[in-house]
């Protein structure tokens, strides 16, 4: 504990470890992450293979992802129920807008009701190849977006679809150029990001019902990046002007002005926006 200066007010402050967070009503240390439940499975129901993900199925059910199997879960105990089988060839999986949805390797989109162990074929992407780097998100309320990648690696082709509880329909593919450019999606927003660590910023905008564009909102531009850096997350502030951008291990997060067409750098030094960044690293 220190005392800083602010605002001519002397003011008592945490000094935390890597791994702790300030609470700044008591002005102690807390853990950054802990396991709220744990729980003791027996090897013999994962075959000794490796977790590949955990999806939240619902507020009493956890789908543990293996290599050819869901095993479902009790989330209260930990309890195993049943095993139900996948494609080994699944690449995504996860439980969106209250449907399950699959993607292999086969480019085929399905949807697995966990209930009776249905498969339903939702959809077969036909522009570009679905990979193990491919994403499957939500951008609004009722649009998924799965990505798939031209076969010369160049091109990134958004998949985009309108989920509802009745129904699973494709709406368009939309193309864009990634050659010697990283790609990231969050929300509805796109950045590239070129080989000199200049950032472009796009946005997929919905028309009308059935169509939806990519608009620009910024060409490539200079944010004061360092070399090798991951794009962790972005989050759009209340007033919908800014960006806010969270870099991997950086104690640094950038702002890009919708209104001034600008990006800056901005310290990580006020608790509130340290605790939003931990949150997000975590």
């Amino acid at each position: 504990m220190f005392l800083k200066q602010d605002n001519q007010q002397l003011q008592c402050v945490s000094i935390c470890n890597n791994n702790q967070i300030a609470n700044t009503s008591n002005n102690q240390c807390v853990q950054s992450s802990i396991c709220t439940q744990n729980y003791i499975s027996q090897a013999t129901l994962s075959n000794n293979q490796v977790i590949q993900d955990i999806i939240a199925y619902s507020s009493q059910v956890y789908l543990v992802k293996y290599n050819g199997f869901l095993n479902i879960i009790d989330s209260q105990s930990g309890q195993f129920i049943v095993s139900i089988k996948t494609n080994s060839q699944v690449l995504l999986c996860d439980f969106i807008f209250n449907k399950l949805i699959i993607v292999s390797q086969d480019n085929s989109v399905s949807q697995l009701i966990v209930e009776n162990q249905l498969y339903l074929n939702l959809y077969n992407i036909t522009q570009g190849n679905v990979s193990s780097s491919s994403i499957m998100t939500s951008i609004s309320q009722d649009l998924i977006v799965i990505t798939s990648i031209s076969q010369n690696k160049q091109n990134i082709f958004l998949n985009i679809f309108r989920s509802n509880n009745k129904s699973f329909i494709f709406i368009s593919t939309i193309s864009i150029q990634i050659y010697n450019q990283k790609f990231y999606i969050f929300d509805s927003y796109i950045m590239l990001l070129s080989q000199q660590n200049n950032l472009k910023l796009l946005e997929i905008v919905e028309n009308n019902l059935n169509t939806v564009s990519l608009q620009t909102i910024s060409n490539f531009m200079e944010c004061g990046f360092t070399a090798d850096i991951h794009i962790l997350s972005a989050l759009m502030t209340p007033d919908q002007n800014s960006i806010y951008i969270f870099i991997q291990k950086s104690l640094n997060y950038y702002s890009y002005s919708k209104l001034l067409h600008s990006c800056s750098k901005i310290n990580l030094t006020s608790n509130l926006i340290k605790h939003l960044y931990l949150n997000l690293i975590i």
